[in-house]
């Protein structure tokens, strides 16, 4: 009988004989009266019923009880009820509750005290400023009753409603006030400071705005907590003088800016919890005076810089720093916090780093490092950490083998998920009952079990070639493939349209596989710490209304990561739709709503959406939102969609545990029709991938006549000039194969193979450029050669002549191969003028062009797919396997080491390849990076940048020996001495940064051999002499050299001869290419010297002259201008008026003195050409009768190569000049690199990218 011995025993230890006194079926009645009076401290509201063990006796409370009196009726009603039947054990039951409610009474009686009248008057002031409305006045505070403080009926209750004191006496002080999960609504009471002698303030889960009031600076608080609540603004320096301050925790609030270092000034602090905020910045260093800390959490946040040092906070037993914005790699200073017992830390970034050394923190129970950036091998010391529960190293670079952890009992949850273990799976993990994910791994097959199920996750844990085997071993073979999958995640089956989502119910779990179907699953990772019943599967809390609420009504959740994977699919190309809703969270005036959900999303790997809050898409809760991602590739018969938590949002809203990715439905859909085929729409490198297929491409040629004269290379390849189509001798043929070479060969299929034929393949290429250019007529009034419809856009249109130039006419040509039609004959319709016109940027050199075809570089394809797709799926498969060659890179190595001795680089890691874009030759969000082009033959550096590393060598020479680089950067460093003359070997170099150094002497004459060259930065050094002569870096666009010394020591008064009042007059030549002049005089203790910045030439461009008169010589009405009008009218040919520049040379605005705007042609000296052209287009444009006539940069393609022109004409001269709005720059002066010749060439090309945003003016 314990309950009675609680109620009765303990006042008199000798009524524990009682026991034996009185029947079974009395003691337990007294048993259940004893259930009942406990009952009475648990009474809140309303009616009750509560079961004992006696079934037969059930106490219903139908009102509150608010006094023992009260009570006391019901219990004995209750009693009478139930022993009516038997008088003589009615009298012993309540005779006993008598005595056991009198002693009750005596004991309240005791202990009632009563408050001060300013401490009454403090509650009323702090329950209007809370928003409390239920706090009953008319009952003492002091007086043990409900209203006051009210008992929970579990330790899991969120709902906590307490006041406590001290009483001294019959006066008592209030000294805490705990106030959870009540959605108050009011704001921090500024109040509180009128109680003396509170010490504990606790308002977590409210709807409470504002800050923290500033009175609470003067009040001797220990524990603070306003977790889960709406405050906001900057977190207040003056927390910092509330110095008695033990536990203090702002979580799940809306706190931005930086963390005051004022929070340092609080040396008893024992937990501080800052986690969810929209903090920023890097935290202050006084928090290392924090020295007592035992707990620090920093989780969800938007910190800056490195993870701080550690060994001020020694006793730490928990850190917790989940996606904080806080850089790795995590400081070695954490081997010294040998106390922790919790080390919580994920989703970092920055540099890499081998596991920290915790081999001192014997205590640890719980370990998570994830997605940490963490490589080598897990240490052999995890063994000894005999208490550990929880391990999760998931998401890092960890290679090698698992060490034997068997010895650890209390061992429940191991996550080593996305890593790159191998060797065996340890056989002690399968004998052992824990959870344990192996998932994403390289471990080898034979040593993976075979069954799935239970709690290992051994999903994609190996590497295998066999689609049937490609996730786990359990899975049988596919019988069929399929074209599509629709899943409702966590519900039940639904039908929607026709289309049929297949049930999901299986409840998960911490490390779950689970095969759903032949062609689907899922693969489940995680719980949450702290929190033993996590829910896998969440339910809609409230009615939904949107459509197709069948989805949406079930939602599958998982605290780290989810992933659906589609198998026995039909390869090709897929559109994947993922639906969500947030049911968990609510959108009203409670603390529910107050949750932050965020996650990534990755599909084949990729990463698709970041940090992606469904919430906050949808913009509320119970609302649908939709997510469609095309144009996915699966090839291997499978693909995955994984959900993956980033360490974003809160993880206590509305309770603990409620975090992480949440999917409502899946569909994966070919975008192939079933019953259907699909070809290749091939564009730019797709069209020469398929070339490699010449013999066809030549036979077409030959039949369509465009190969018609005799061009012989060797002896066996004579007769090609004969007139005959499509006939070739075999000895013509074996010849040009090669006999047929092995390494000529491209593919086999069901009828034979197909060799390439290059030789014969480039003859016909010359002879058919030979036969297209001689069909060309000349215009009218011009005796060059235009051969319309052939001729590069960029020339015709703007006079810009590249080297790519004949590669637009050879792709025209292979464009009507393909497409059987003429380009200058197709349909001209208004929509529709040519079967092209592309940017020069999106196309190869010619010596690209023949290099692809000859398969000795990888083109850069951009498929897209249409209903023919798999016709040329050999092929592409052919390329891919060409593309996939090894690469012999020890000569960049050899020259990459020299370079590094040189430069002084001590960390480049030559195990490592350089072109893999590894973290230690390419570091993200770093200036570090060494980048490669690769073909299937060799890789070449083509970018080094080393910005602002401190790097004290000197200049490699060895640079020349890497000859295909184009970008250096090596600015905000330490270099000092000369600019090697080798440099001057880099011809391919277009941008060279050697900023902020301490280089010395003179710039050598050999850089101006960099033709290339389109930047050159050279300011903040120390460069002496003569600037060199770079007439020859004709694309040079920006030249910076400022800090050269051209007057040092410069004493006015010795130059003028020892005199005062004598003028001294000093000339210098300098350089100005963007119509600027900096001239800076610096005292440098004692001299001045000069500074120039230089950029161009300012002189010859105009930009320094006598000031033009534009009044004279403008009153003529006549067609015929002098050239001082024009002078005049164009402001000398300002640059403010130019509206475009050719190859021809360059066109300006006029005005004249009545308004009348005119345009003028400035033609180029050195143009012969250009005269006869100009003649030409005089004529063209006076025959126009068009009312919309644009000028160069914005006249319609369609008019100005083909000379058809539209009502559409004005549209393209309108949708330029919009495109110069939205970006900011104008469209012929704006040129990033030497392959784009205008804004709207780029803006072509990041259309075909799919980042025309780009393109965006950021301000």
């Amino acid at each position: 009988m314990p309950s009675l011995i609680h109620g009765i025993a303990i006042r008199d230890h000798k009524l524990k004989s009682f026991n034996n006194l009185i029947p079974k079926n009395v003691r337990l009645a007294l048993f259940n009266v004893t259930v009942i009076y406990k009952l009475y401290n648990k009474l809140i509201v309303g009616k009750r019923a509560v079961k004992t063990k006696d079934t037969n006796l059930i106490f219903d409370v139908k009102s509150k009880c608010h006094t023992v009196g009260e009570f006391t009726c019901s219990v004995f009603t209750c009693i009478c009820r139930h022993y009516k039947n038997s008088s003589f054990q009615m009298s012993i039951i309540l005779l006993i509750v008598s005595s056991l409610l009198f002693f009750e009474v005596t004991d309240v009686q005791a202990q009632t005290g009563y408050l001060p009248q300013d401490e009454v008057n403090a509650l009323r002031a702090i329950a209007e400023e809370l928003g409390k409305r239920d706090w009953n006045f008319t009952l003492n505070p002091c007086g043990n009753n409900y209203n006051w403080a009210t008992p929970n009926e579990s330790v899991m209750d969120l709902y906590k409603n307490i006041v406590q004191y001290n009483c001294s006496g019959n006066v008592c002080h209030v000294k805490a006030i705990t106030l959870q999960g009540q959605d108050l609504d009011g704001v921090l009471p500024p109040s509180l400071a009128k109680l003396p002698y509170i010490k504990t303030i606790d308002l977590a889960r409210n709807y409470l705005n504002g800050t923290i009031p500033p009175e609470w600076a003067s009040t001797k608080l220990e524990f603070l907590s306003v977790c889960v609540n709406r405050l906001s603004g900057r977190i207040p320096t003056y927390l910092g003088n509330i110095s008695s301050l033990v536990y203090l925790s702002l979580e799940s609030n809306m706190f931005s800016g930086t963390v005051p270092g004022e929070l340092g000034k609080l040396v008893n602090l024992v937990n501080l919890i800052l986690n969810a905020n929209n903090l920023s910045g890097e935290l202050p260093m006084e928090l290392n005076n924090l020295a007592n800390l035992t707990d620090l959490r920093l989780t969800s946040n938007n910190f800056n810089g490195r993870i701080p040092s550690l060994e001020s906070w020694k006793q730490l037993r928990k850190l917790e720093i989940h996606g904080s914005g806080l850089e790795g790699p995590i400081p070695a200073s954490i081997s010294l916090l040998s106390n922790l017992e919790e080390l919580r830390i994920s989703d970092i970034s920055g540099e890499s780093s081998l596991f920290p050394n915790l081999s001192s923190m014997i205590n640890m129970t719980r370990l998570v490092l994830r997605s940490c950036n963490i490589t080598g091998r897990i240490p052999d010391y995890i063994s000894h950490m005999s208490n550990l529960k929880h391990l999760d190293l998931s998401f890092n670079d960890i290679v090698g083998s698992i060490p034997d952890l068997s010895g650890l009992r209390d061992l429940q949850n191991m996550y080593v998920t996305g890593n790159s273990l191998n060797g065996s799976v340890p056989r002690w993990l399968t004998n052992k009952v824990i959870a344990v994910d192996l998932s994403y791994n390289n471990f080898s097959e034979e040593s993976v079990p075979s069954y799935c199920g239970g709690s290992l996750n051994l999903f994609r844990s190996y590497t295998v070639w066999n689609d049937s085997n490609y996730f786990t071993k359990c899975l049988s073979p596919c019988s069929k493939e399929y074209n599509s999958v629709h899943i409702n995640c966590g519900g039940i089956g639904a039908t929607i349209g026709d289309k049929v989502y297949e049930a999901d119910e299986n409840q998960g779990g911490l490390s779950k596989f689970r095969q759903a179907s032949e062609h689907w699953g899922f693969s489940s990772t995680g719980n949450v710490l702290d929190v033993d019943a996590y829910q896998y599967k969440v339910k809609n809390v409230s009615s939904l209304t949107m459509k197709d609420f069948e989805l949406y009504t079930v939602a599958r959740l998982s605290p780290h990561s989810i992933t659906y994977y589609g198998r026995c699919l039909a390869n090709g190309r897929y559109r994947v739709t993922l639906h969500f809703a947030d049911i968990v969270f609510r959108d009203n005036k409670s603390y529910h709503s107050l949750g932050r959900r965020a996650f990534d999303v990755y599909v084949q790997g990729a990463i698709k959406l970041k940090s992606f809050d469904i919430k906050n898409e949808a913009r509320g809760v119970d609302k649908a939102v939709i997510r469609k991602i095309k144009n996915i590739h699966v090839t291997n018969k499978t693909l995955e969609i994984r959900f993956q938590y980033s360490g974003n949002g809160t993880t206590v809203v509305p309770s603990p545990g409620i975090f992480g990715p949440l999917i409502s439905a899946i569909s994966m859909e070919s975008e192939t029709k079933p019953g259907k085929t699909s070809t290749f729409v091939v564009i730019g490198g797709a069209v020469i991938a398929a070339l490699c297929l010449t013999l066809i491409v030549v036979g077409i040629a030959w039949r369509r006549g465009y190969i018609r004269d005799k061009i012989s290379r060797e002896k066996d390849l004579r007769g090609l000039d004969l007139q005959t189509g499509t006939v070739f001798t075999y000895r013509q043929i074996k010849a040009a194969t090669e006999n047929f070479a092995d390494s000529n060969k491209l593919g086999e299929g069901g009828f034979g193979s197909v060799y390439k034929a290059i030789a014969i393949f480039k003859e016909a290429f010359d002879l058919t450029q030979h036969h297209i250019l001689a069909q060309f007529k000349p215009i009218s009034g011009s005796t060059c050669t235009s051969p319309r419809g052939y001729m590069a856009p960029e020339y015709v249109l703007r006079g810009h002549l590249t080297y790519k130039a004949d590669v637009y006419s050879f792709g025209v040509l292979l464009l009507e191969i393909v497409a059987g039609k003429n380009n200058m004959k197709y349909d001209q319709s208004e929509e529709f003028i040519c079967l092209a016109d592309r940017s020069p940027a999106l196309r190869p050199t010619m010596s690209e062009v023949l290099n692809m075809l000859e398969c000795r570089i990888k083109p850069d394809i951009n498929l897209i797919t249409s209903d023919d797709e798999f016709k040329l799926q050999e092929l592409k498969l052919k390329l891919e396997e060409i593309q996939s060659l090894d690469i012999d890179e020890q000569e960049i190595m050899n020259a990459l080491k020299e370079i590094a001795k040189q430069l002084g680089k001590e960390d480049w890691n030559f195990s490592l390849n350089p072109c893999d874009e590894n973290p230690n030759w390419s570091t993200p969000g770093f200036q570090n990076a060494v980048n490669c082009t690769c073909s299937p033959d060799a890789c070449h550096v083509v970018n080094i940048s080393l910005m602002r590393q401190d790097l004290a060598g000197v200049l490699p020479p060895s640079l020349a020996k890497l000859p295909s680089i184009k970008m250096m950067s090596l600015e905000n460093n330490l270099f000092s001495g000369k600019v090697p003359a080798e440099l001057g070997n880099l011809k391919k170099l277009l941008l060279l940064i050697l900023t902020a150094n301490n280089l010395t002497g003179e710039l050598p004459m050999e850089l101006n051999s960099l033709t290339n060259l389109t930047q050159l930065r050279l300011d903040s050094n120390n460069f002496s002499g003569k600037i060199p002569n770079l007439g020859n870096c004709t694309r040079l666009q920006m030249f910076l050299l400022s800090g050269v010394n051209i007057l040092k020591d410069f004493d006015i008064k010795n130059e003028a001869g020892g005199g005062v009042d004598k003028a001294v007059i000093k000339t210098s030549k300098c350089v100005v290419t963007n119509g600027t002049l900096e001239i800076r005089f610096q005292y440098a203790g004692k001299a001045l010297f000069l500074t120039l910045t230089f950029v161009g030439v300012a002189w010859k461009k105009g930009y320094i002259g006598n000031q033009i008169s534009r009044e004279r010589g403008m009153d003529l009405k006549t067609r015929v201008f002098t050239y001082k009008q024009i002078k005049a009218a164009t402001y000398n040919f300002a640059e403010s008026n130019k509206l475009g520049e050719g190859g021809f040379g360059s066109v300006y605005k006029g005005e004249q003195l009545d308004g009348t705007i005119i345009a003028v042609k400035q033609l180029s000296s050195t143009s012969k050409q250009g005269n006869r052209e100009f003649v030409n287009e005089k004529g063209m444009i006076a025959g126009i009768k068009h009312d919309y006539m644009g000028v160069v940069g914005y006249m319609a393609p369609e008019y100005a190569l083909w000379g058809y022109l539209t009502y559409k004409a004005d549209v393209y001269s309108f949708g330029v000049l919009a495109l110069e709005i939205v970006a900011g720059k104008n469209n012929m002066k704006y040129r990033p690199n030497d392959d784009y010749v205008s804004l709207l060439d780029l803006a072509v090309v990041l259309k075909e990218k799919g980042s025309l945003t780009d393109l965006l003016d950021p301000t």
